[in-house]
Order: C-alpha cells, then sequence, then structure tokens
C-alpha cells in the first residue's frame, strides 16, 4: 500500500514538473513574437519596450491560467483516490476471508469423513 502511494506521488511530482514551464515557454514564445513584429514595423525603442513588457507581462498570466487548467484536468481527485484505495483493502480483505472459508471447510470436510 506505501507502494502504491509512493507511485501516486511520483506521478503527481511528474506531472506538475512536465506543466512547470508551460507558463514561461508561452511569455517566451509571445515576446519573441512581439520582437519580430516591432522590428519588422521599425518602431523607436520605447514603443518596442512597452510591448514587449507588456506582452510578457499578459502571456505569462495566461501560461499560468493555462497551467492551472491542465493541472486540474489531469489530476485526481483525493475523494476518488481514497475510494480506489478502500476498494483495493476491501478486496484484500475478502480475499483473506474466503480463504480462510476454504481453510475452514476443508476442515470440517475431514472431521466429517473420519467419523
Amino acid at each position: 500500500m506505501d507502494n502504491n502511494k509512493q507511485t501516486k506521488a511520483k506521478s503527481k511530482e511528474q506531472q506538475e514538473t512536465n506543466t512547470k514551464t508551460l507558463p514561461i515557454i508561452i511569455m517566451l514564445a509571445a515576446g519573441c513574437i512581439s520582437c519580430f513584429v516591432s522590428v519588422f514595423q521599425q518602431t523607436t525603442l520605447t514603443v518596442f519596450l512597452t510591448r514587449l513588457a507588456v506582452s510578457l507581462a499578459v502571456f505569462y498570466v495566461i501560461g499560468c491560467i493555462a497551467r492551472v487548467c491542465i493541472d486540474r484536468a489531469l489530476m485526481v481527485p483525493k475523494s476518488e483516490e481514497d475510494e480506489e484505495a478502500l476498494q483495493e483493502q476491501q478486496e484484500r480483505e475478502e480475499q483473506e476471508n474466503s480463504s480462510d472459508e476454504d481453510e475452514g471447510s476443508a476442515e470440517v470436510e475431514e472431521e466429517s469423513s473420519d467419523e
């Protein structure tokens, strides 16, 4: 059971690391496009830097929102994890009980055959 929890924790960490760089990538892509547009339009330095700063800030926020949405979409709610763990535990107990009952019925059969 501890091994199962460790596996889930590792997969959650791996999922977070996969989406951790998403806002940065989106921001840098938008900044690159903004630079190309400003160069082709031959804007002044102040306009160029203003456009760059605004686009970086806006697309960083958009990237953060996208990251949160993706993390929530991929994340399994804890209540479902708890239900799964409970079901697995119940199945194990049932298997143990059924094996105990099988041993008990075998003993009863042996006693009845002895008589």
